[in-house]
């Protein structure tokens, strides 16, 4: 948590968390799908439903060849996986920004699965995208905001509970645990084990994933899981890919686990070697494997803390006059002026706390400043205003991230603070939200002066760069902080610039929020929206609470506009109207955490993002949406993707053509009960696992009469590709039975060669 406090202390300076969101800008916009005849709504459905879908494809053995659980946990779970990878960057001067589209899928399609990017450990398996299971397990998850996939020692299931969670111990062998009766439905159990490079192979000799609680393979995590704080859901293939890189889970739950990695699972006879320190590819007999999967997690690893800050960056493109650029603005509202934070959410209240401490805290400074006659007088002999100079606000402690760490309290992260009288206030709160937005503004016209007259140097030194500088200190622990570091020394110049106008203009900003929140109708709506869902987070309002708090807010449905003088359009111009002084010195910031960042992407982009994002690999057709909105029970959405990149050319499975049975007793986990043997015995668990589930064996390979050659050949290593063409069609289904919180699953996935012949899995 030192490591993810010290990126989130970046943050503060600029603005607020990420929403995580995906799409591509690329030049090539010729297989960009005709969406003409759906409604704007509808569109955003199908973007968001084709992303996931797009994720999902590539991990296949044909394709990309890399697991398809791990990276899921990038897109969807950053936060608890460690594992933020920065989703804009530029390549070859061309810009990428992966904004959209998964935000669709999270905002629209699949809300609750955000719930399960916060302060905890678990990750996310393909069975929670893919409908392989029957309703009653995504319904539960929708009800409780759990999966209950695996056990801890005790026979509990669930995760990110307070107490009694899961630790991964069994996963997939629960009695209670039921397949789909749907043939299509079930057919998807290859999602979890049967994607990535040699995943049968490596099974069919004795390697089942990683061992139960286990953290990824990346090195960049400090602590384990254990029942009372979150539980994780981590075992076998969640994190396949770094587990394979690293040759282990960098930490575990279980102190007999924590020493042992795939070695000790493997048979006898299979020669191992993890990847070096800066490469990719492990090693099998002597053979390269493995390097896509491991490029992955690696890159996601290295600049998980980077991701925060660029991943904002993101979502602020993603802001327009839209129904979902309204989601998204929801999101940031609710990171920069918390009005629904919540203790469940604990790494989202560090979040806010450095992105509302960037408005709070300059109550700080301008105490210190009133309090110091020396810093008052220079002030007064430059010409600043006496009279606001004079006019004393009351007295303000700084908001901190790290006593939000150690003490969770959301309470003083509310916005509602900014507004209410607080104990020994002399003031009212509009008063001091007054003394503030007059005393930034004359900061801005006296720093103007300053610099006319070339006498801009103690100004800057005095009240911004010296240690003893009122900002500075009110803002130091987001710069240099012995426990959590922040932005450094060399960002911090940057924004203040040589002459200061950077740091001013920023705070002219900071002014202008001021002044919207010292507006009567606008503090009603906020408080009112604080109270009506007192204690419940953003992520945990009804797909109708949240359209209705959007509405308060200030976006009109009916025009697609926010409206004027409203708190959205507030916010609007705060973030985007760049004739706004201080917008563009945010914006060039950004810019440059992007640049900072696309050297990092540029290898992962060649080999595996561009086929990802870059629509002139994939044609999109037969386009269809029984749904007009994303809540509609039993709604459906097909559409057929031809995929043209890349695929594995030592993998022959785009030439199976047997259909393998899958029967409902089948265990997609593939977990081998024999390598968590010391748990084989334990009270708690023996009558609440089925024995009789098919687990641990690959299915086809008795029906196909495989041998270990035959499962190389049809899992490919990850390690060479070429051209491909792949076509695929996909059926997507809410399967929710509520209607205010929708889950879509995919229900069907049909597989063609180029002849347009159908092949399988062999699972």
């Amino acid at each position: 948590m030192k490591n993810l406090i010290r990126i989130l202390a970046s943050i503060a300076i600029f603005g607020a968390s990420s929403l995580s969101v995906i799409s591509c800008e690329s030049n090539n916009k010729k297989n960009i799908p005709d969406f003409n005849e759906l409604t704007q709504l509808q569109d955003e459905m199908v973007s968001g439903a084709q992303f996931l879908t797009k994720l999902i494809l590539l991990s296949r053995h044909e394709n990309l060849n890399y697991n398809l659980n791990e990276i899921l946990s990038i897109y969807l779970s950053p936060k608890p996986t460690m594992l933020m990878m920065p989703l804009k960057y530029s390549y070859n001067e061309e810009k990428i920004n992966a904004k959209n589209d998964l935000s669709k899928f999270t905002n629209l399609l699949a809300p609750k699965i955000e719930k399960m990017n916060g302060s905890n450990y678990a990750g996310v398996f393909a069975s929670y995208i893919m409908g392989m299971y029957n309703d009653d397990f995504y319904n539960n998850f929708i009800n409780n905001d759990y999966f209950e996939d695996s056990f801890n020692e005790n026979g509990y299931t669930g995760f990110n509970k307070s107490l009694n969670n899961e630790l991964g111990l069994f996963a997939g062998l629960s009695k209670d645990l039921k397949l789909s009766e749907n043939e299509n439905r079930r057919n998807l159990a290859w999602g979890i084990q049967d994607t990535g490079a040699l995943t049968n192979y490596l099974l069919n000799n004795g390697f089942d994933g990683g061992y139960p609680g286990g953290t990824s393979g990346i090195k960049n995590t400090f602590s384990a899981a254990s029942d009372i704080n979150g539980g994780t859901n981590s075992s076998g293939y969640l994190f396949y890919n770094s587990i394979l890189a690293n040759g282990k889970s960098n930490l575990n739950s279980f102190d007999k686990y924590k020493n042992k990695g795939i070695e000790d699972k493997l048979n006898e006879g299979i020669n191992y070697k993890n990847s070096d320190e800066n490469e990719y590819s492990s090693s099998i007999n002597n053979k390269k494997f493995n390097k896509i999967g491991s490029m992955f997690a690696k890159t996601a690893g290295k600049l998980n803390f980077k991701g925060y800050l660029n991943n904002f960056s993101a979502l602020l493109d993603s802001i327009d006059e839209s129904d979902f650029g309204a989601e998204v603005l929801l999101n940031v509202l609710d990171s920069i002026t918390p009005i629904l934070p919540t203790i469940d959410d604990k790494v989202n209240l560090i979040i806010q706390s450095v992105s509302f401490g960037l408005l709070y805290n300059i109550q700080n400074a301008i105490n210190d400043i009133q309090k110091d006659s020396t810093l008052s007088e220079f002030l007064s002999d430059k010409g600043f205003d006496k009279n606001i100079l004079e006019s004393k606000l009351d007295e303000r402690e700084l908001i901190d991230p790290i006593s939000q760490y150690n003490n969770p309290n959301p309470n003083l992260l509310k916005v509602t603070r900014l507004f209410e009288k607080q104990e020994n206030d002399k003031n009212t709160p509009n008063k001091n939200l007054s003394i503030v937005s007059d005393f930034l503004n004359e900061l801005k016209k006296l720093q103007i002066r300053l610099y006319e007259k070339n006498e801009y140097k103690d100004f800057v030194e005095k009240f911004y760069m010296s240690k003893d500088a009122p900002f500075r200190k009110s803002y130091n622990v987001m710069i240099d902080n012995a426990l959590i570091g922040g932005i450094g020394e060399e960002n911090y110049k940057e924004i203040v610039k040589e002459n200061g106008s950077g740091i001013t203009n920023l705070f002219n900003l900071i002014s202008l929020a001021y002044e919207g929140l010292n507006n009567p109708e606008s503090q009603e709506i906020l408080t009112s929206i604080s109270k009506e869902y007192n204690n419940v987070g953003i992520k945990s309002l009804t797909r109708s609470q949240k359209l209705q708090t959007i509405k308060k807010l200030g976006y009109d449905y009916s025009t697609k506009k926010y409206k004027e003088n409203s708190i959205f359009s507030g916010y609007m111009n705060l973030l985007k109207n760049t004739n706004t002084n201080g917008v563009t010195e945010l914006q060039d910031f950004f810019g440059r955490i992007v640049e900072s960042t696309s050297n990092d992407m540029k290898e992962l982009h060649e080999n595996a993002l561009q086929y990802i994002y870059d629509n002139k690999y994939w044609n999109s057709t037969n386009v269809y949406s029984s749904a007009t909105d994303p809540s509609e029970i039993g709604g459906k959405i097909k559409f057929t993707l031809k995929y043209t990149g890349v695929g594995d050319i030592d993998s022959n499975a785009s030439s199976q053509f047997n259909k393998i049975q899958v029967p409902e007793n089948f265990n997609p986990y593939q977990t081998i009960v024999e390598n968590q043997k010391e748990f084989i015995n334990n009270k708690y668990l023996t009558d609440k696992i089925d024995n009789s589930k098919v687990s641990g064996k690959v299915l086809g390979k008795s029906v196909l009469g495989y041998e270990d050659e035959d499962l190389i050949k049809y899992d490919g290593y990850g390690e060479n590709y070429d051209s491909v063409e792949h076509t695929y069609d996909i059926t997507w289904e809410n399967i929710s039975k509520n209607s205010e919180t929708p889950h879509w699953v995919i229900v069907d996935i049909v597989s063609k060669d180029k002849q347009g012949k159908e092949f399988y899995n062999i699972y």
